[in-house]
């Protein structure tokens, strides 16, 4: 990342109020940077990047996983990031040219136990390609490099409105020996 870097986010939760109040100043500074670069490469993301991008917030969205799909009759891998905002689940689908990157931040001291989405960014690699990178409340930045992306958004169906099946009222698996008895 290079604006919204996992060091200056280290530094503005210190607990040295001197270097808090200088990483403000360089938070703010970022912003209008951030800024300046988006207007720079917006001409050449992609209409879904650009619309994430500039009009959709997904700080504090809760991170509930990434995960990696290969479909033989497309041009190459994808990739999906699923979230939860408030009464919402996210998913953002990526067409990949080359596999995420994640790396983790060493010495990252706040708790993993759950992983929200802090920052990210967009940018535009030299070979013309699009990069996603987002900063993770566990310290991890995953980095996506994809042609296009798409965002999809979901409300969360009323939980309680659905039973769990308990040991004495399993479900039957499609095909299993159990359903085609009943069957007949």
């Amino acid at each position: 990342m290079k604006f919204f870097t996992p060091e200056l986010y280290l530094e503005i939760n210190s607990r040295d109020l001197g270097l808090v109040e200088k990483a403000h100043e360089k938070w703010e500074n970022a912003i209008d940077r951030y800024r300046k670069h988006l207007a720079e490469i917006r001409p050449r993301m992609t209409p879904n990047a650009r619309k994430l991008a500039q009009s959709v917030c997904l700080h504090d969205a809760t991170f509930l996983g990434l995960g990696l799909m290969f479909l033989p009759s497309s041009i190459g891998k994808h990739a999906i990031i699923t979230l939860r905002q408030g009464e919402m689940q996210v998913f953002l689908f990526y067409l990949l040219f080359k596999d995420p990157l994640i790396e983790e931040v060493k010495s990252w001291p706040f708790s993993s136990k759950t992983v929200d989405w802090l920052y990210d960014e967009f940018d535009i690699q030299p070979d013309g390609g699009q990069q996603h990178e987002v900063l993770l409340s566990d310290g991890r930045v995953l980095t996506l490099s994809f042609y296009e992306m798409w965002l999809y958004k979901a409300a969360l169906p009323e939980m309680a409105s659905y039973k769990s099946a308990t040991s004495s009222e399993r479900l039957p698996m499609v095909g299993s020996r159990e359903q085609a008895r009943r069957s007949r």
